[in-house]
Order: structure tokens, then C-alpha cells, then sequence
């Protein structure tokens, strides 16, 4: 018996591929402010959110999908200006790593919690999201580059879901 005898077909998500590209420099995840009793998020962090969920609501319908994801992300920062020309260059050729804030784990936070449904407070937009939550997320990838466009590239990759039931025939087999 091969994997894919065991994949529950019922899924309509089984290797669905998403691909959206969000404009602008990357942004990582701003920590919360409290008060009076409440918390907060940061209006820059709120206003990022909602311009990546405005986004991906254009390619697909919110999905809540069960299935495990791999995520990979390609975040590319702006070039200094003060940079010479030569330096410019070398950056585009990826010969220099853009080693300057924001790090790439608050950019990934950032694109999570844009993507799951939990994370999300906004009315203009569905508040619901691709993924039910951030544990679905078994694969993740994450490069950082320079570029003229600054943007950040994603990549939403929903892997089979397995049928318990034929797993477990499967298994029973095999001890046999």
C-alpha cells in the first residue's frame, strides 16, 4: 500500500496550491500594548494584517482548512540609499544578505497571524482565514533577500490529509 492509497479524497483542499504576493517592505510582528484591562495591538501591526488579509481574500475564499500546511515565505527588503552603486548591485545578485530588522521571525509571526482565523479582530474583511491554526503549519520556510520591490512572496501549500480509517486497516495489515 502506497501513501496515496490512504489520502481521504473527501478533501477538496488535498494539495491545493495558494501563491499571493503582498506589496511594500516586509514587516515584522509589533509587540501588544495593555490598558485598562485590555489588550491592544499596535495600529501598524493591525493596519499589515488587514493589507494581507484584503489580499489573499482576492485569490481565494476564507477555507478554515483542517489539512497540514507547508508554508514558505520569501521576504525582500528595500536597498539603503545611502549604498553605492556597486554594493546596490551585489545585493540584487544575492552576494550580500540583508542582515537589518525586521528579523525574519517576526515577519513569519506576522504572515501567520494574517493568515489563521484566531488571530484577527477586523470586520472589513472575513474573519475567518486559510488555516484553522498555526500547529497545521508542519513545513516552513523562510528566505530573506534585497530587492527594488520590496514585498513578501507567499506560499501556501495544503499536504494531503490522511483518512484515519484507512490507517488504521492499514496497519493491521502490516502487524498480521
Amino acid at each position: 500500500m502506497k501513501i496515496k492509497d490512504l489520502i481521504d479524497n473527501s478533501c477538496k483542499e488535498n494539495d491545493l496550491v495558494l501563491k499571493f504576493t503582498i506589496p511594500g517592505n516586509p514587516f515584522g510582528k509589533e509587540r501588544t500594548y495593555s490598558g485598562n484591562g485590555r489588550v491592544f495591538k499596535r495600529g501598524k501591526t493591525a493596519a499589515y494584517e488587514l493589507k494581507g488579509r484584503t489580499i489573499w481574500t482576492h485569490v481565494t475564499e476564507p477555507l478554515e482548512c483542517e489539512n497540514p500546511v507547508k508554508l514558505k515565505l520569501k521576504a525582500y527588503k528595500p536597498l539603503p540609499k545611502a549604498w553605492p552603486k556597486w554594493k546596490k548591485q551585489a545585493a540584487l545578485k544575492h552576494l550580500i544578505y540583508p542582515t537589518v530588522t525586521p528579523d525574519l521571525d517576526n515577519v513569519e509571526k506576522m504572515i501567520m497571524d494574517t493568515l489563521n482565523p484566531r488571530k484577527v479582530g477586523r470586520k472589513k474583511v472575513p474573519n475567518s482565514g486559510l488555516y484553522k491554526d498555526d500547529s497545521q503549519v508542519v513545513n516552513l520556510s523562510i528566505e530573506s533577500w534585497y530587492d527594488d520591490n520590496p514585498r513578501v512572496e507567499v506560499e501556501l501549500r495544503f499536504l494531503p490529509k490522511l483518512d484515519k480509517e484507512k490507517i488504521k486497516k492499514y496497519l493491521k495489515s502490516q502487524i498480521k
